[in-house]
């Protein structure tokens, strides 16, 4: 994820003073499949799916039914899918990052990167692909998988509203 590109680039000898002169933003994507509209109908998430979409934005109300699925026709071979989106995040350097960088001060720059405005972690972004019926909750959560990045630690997660991608 975004954040954890910081504590790689120090943990890899990366003086802290030059990350910070040299980094004023960092993006870190996935890509998913996209829901087929040809075949596109209304699916009941699983309990462990609703969990996990619970478990990453804990205060949104979930309608089970405003999620869907492919059932797979002849235009997306049987799959459900047709093509790819991207699931992304973008964490801005701000002068207050920055300085916890230049620091070499990892628990800080984590600490206050997940407060930083606008930023939604990628599992937010992939939760807001299902809500908007561009892929299902099962390929939000496949692309969201193996994440270090705890949703009960986020503030973001609580604060982050409505996930808008260009050109979706």
């Amino acid at each position: 994820n975004a954040i954890a590109t910081v504590s790689r680039r120090l943990d890899m000898g990366a003086p802290g003073y030059r990350t910070a002169a040299a980094v004023h933003a960092v993006v870190a994507q996935r890509r998913g499949r996209r829901g087929c509209p040809d075949c596109a109908a209304p699916a009941q998430p699983t309990a462990n799916q609703l969990a996990w979409a619970t478990s990453v934005r804990p205060r949104l109300a979930l309608d089970p039914a405003g999620f869907v699925a492919g059932a797979g026709c002849t235009y997306c071979n049987l799959t459900g899918f047709r093509g790819r989106t991207a699931v992304y995040e973008i964490l801005e350097i701000d002068r207050t990052l920055a300085e916890h960088i230049r620091r070499g001060d990892v628990e800080a720059f984590t600490a206050a990167a997940r407060t930083t405005p606008g930023y939604v972690p990628l599992a937010v972004s992939a939760i807001g692909l299902a809500l908007r019926g561009t892929t299902s909750l099962a390929e939000a959560m496949a692309a969201a998988s193996g994440l270090d990045d705890s949703p009960e630690r986020s503030p973001a997660v609580a604060m982050a509203g409505p996930v808008t991608l260009a050109g979706t």
